[in-house]
């Protein structure tokens, strides 16, 4: 399944005394099931990619691209769980309906994050956020109204924040909420939440916070991009999400599984075996691809010609 350029909305729906975003959702949903899998949302602007109240979303190696983000809630019948496996949130550009740039668990829901990649590029972020009672706190992870957002082997980077958001947070708890991550997560730390922040809101002492994750462009101006897909969700080689998630081969203790089939995830995002043959996993939903080694002998068969080619200038 893909959608594309979906635009139900002219303007941001700003309610300043809501306790959560207002999401609608280009795709939505009540006390059913969503299984999506190898599916892709992109530069849609429908207040949010995918809403979901009740019942239970499984969005299983898929990419939502430029498209606001997910939520999770309670229904009227069913208690809400929204599962996100083996796939990429990657918000970067252009989505004036800014305050749904987020997962979030509200209102009771439950959402599962697991082996994926959440970036977020507050450049193009609207300042019409401003308006909402956090005022652009908890972009990208919110867990409100005894909402609860579980993180696991997965990877958070919120780039350019404290240029166009000082002071406020990037991920957040309120009214009850509650944001939880496992010993395999990376959650970048901020100008406003350092190490000691995040470990304590996260509540684990040992979740990664700093190192390199991804290239980024840089615009001489002082802050930094994300290069497009699917580059800008590929790790470091060796960085600091690279061979993280040890026993993570079929049958280990970290195995990954599709909750849609119940069988073990084989291959990443984008087609790449998901365990290297030593049994570790990357952090996120992209393995970091080794650099493809010169065949013996070319480095000097290479020197050899550019030396021709400098004789045959002369």
């Amino acid at each position: 399944m893909s959608i594309s350029r979906h635009y139900p909305f002219d303007n941001v729906v700003d309610l300043p005394d809501a306790p959560a975003a207002v999401f609608f959702g280009s795709i939505i949903g009540e006390d059913a099931r969503l299984n999506m899998q190898g599916s892709s949302i992109s530069g849609s602007y429908g207040a949010g990619a995918i809403a979901w109240n009740g019942g239970e979303a499984n969005i299983v190696s898929s990419v939502l691209e430029d498209a606001g983000g997910i939520s999770i809630s309670d229904g009227e019948t069913k208690q809400g769980e929204l599962n996100f496996v083996n796939s990429i949130l990657y918000m970067t550009g252009g989505d004036s309906l800014s305050q749904t740039n987020r997962i979030q668990a509200a209102a009771g829901g439950e959402a599962n994050v697991i082996a994926s990649s959440v970036l977020l590029d507050h450049v193009n972020v609207d300042e019409s956020c401003n308006g909402i009672s956090y005022e652009c706190a908890g972009m990208p992870l919110t867990a409100t109204l005894d909402g609860i957002l579980n993180f696991n082997s997965s990877v958070v980077v919120p780039l350019n924040a404290e240029f166009f958001f000082p002071g406020r947070a990037s991920y957040s708890e309120f009214s009850g909420g509650d944001l939880r991550a496992d010993d395999f997560s990376f959650i970048l730390q901020t100008m406003t939440q350092d190490e000691a922040a995040v470990r304590a809101l996260f509540g684990n002492s040992i979740i990664q916070t700093t190192g390199d994750t991804f290239e980024l462009q840089d615009t001489g101006e002082g802050f930094s991009l994300f290069q497009p897909l699917p580059g800008g969700a590929t790790p470091i080689f060796e960085g600091a999400l690279w061979r993280y998630v040890s026993d993570a081969g079929s049958g280990g203790a970290n195995v990954l599984i599709n909750p849609i089939t119940g069988e073990p995830i084989l291959f990443d995002v984008y087609g790449n075996d998901r365990v290297s043959s030593a049994g570790f996993r990357d952090i996120g939903a992209v393995q970091a691809l080794a650099p493809v080694p010169l065949p013996a002998g070319l480095p000097l068969l290479l020197t050899g010609l550019f030396v021709l080619a400098g004789l045959r200038r002369r």
